[in-house]
């Protein structure tokens, strides 16, 4: 196990049903399901990723739409790489790497042997939009009991950081040494 090559993020898929074929390159392919045969079969996405956040890493799958958005490649492109170089196919795998993403998941329950395990399959990946997640923030802060939109904070109320990393809050509620500027209207 130790020297087995990692088995590839992708699987030949039948030109007319998608479902996945048998053979190789060698040998032509074959689709038990449609009875179709032949040397050029579609490829597709079977992607396992690992998804980190602070609190804990999921394990997910992304199919072939999601997968080609992440890599920025079809199926067949990355298998075609793998085929010329493992230098180009291992940089256009670590360039999908740590991407900071705002992602939506379908769970599914599947139980085998007694055991309930969750199904992660990947819906939706979007690049984080920092603007819009500030607006959000900024609202759940408003939302707070004395705190009004556009209001800014007096010096009197900033947290103060001393040399032994001491934290000496000097009022209560939320505290900041800037001002909170309101996000939600259209700056101009």
């Amino acid at each position: 196990r130790g020297n087995e090559e990692p088995k590839a993020p992708w699987y030949a898929a039948c030109p007319k049903c998608s479902k996945k074929t048998f053979g190789d390159d060698s040998a032509g392919f074959s689709c038990e399901a449609c009875n179709w045969s032949g040397a050029e079969p579609n490829y597709r996405y079977i992607l396992q990723l690992a998804v980190v956040d602070a609190s804990d890493t999921a394990y997910v799958t992304a199919f072939n739409e999601q997968a080609a958005s992440i890599l920025g490649k079809s199926a067949a492109e990355l298998k075609a790489i793998k085929d010329q170089s493992d230098a180009e196919y291992e940089a256009v795998l670590s360039n999908a790497q740590w991407q900071s993403c705002s992602i939506r998941l379908r769970c599914k329950g599947d139980t085998y042997q007694d055991v309930t395990r969750l199904k992660l399959s990947l819906l939706k990946m979007e690049t984080v939009n920092f603007a819009s997640e500030a607006k959000l923030l900024l609202n759940e802060i408003y939302a707070y009991p004395g705190v009004e939109r556009g209001a800014e904070v007096k010096a009197e109320d900033t947290v103060a950081v001393k040399a032994d990393d001491e934290v000496d809050v000097k009022a209560e509620g939320v505290a900041t040494d800037v001002a909170m500027p309101d996000l939600t209207q259209s700056q101009e």
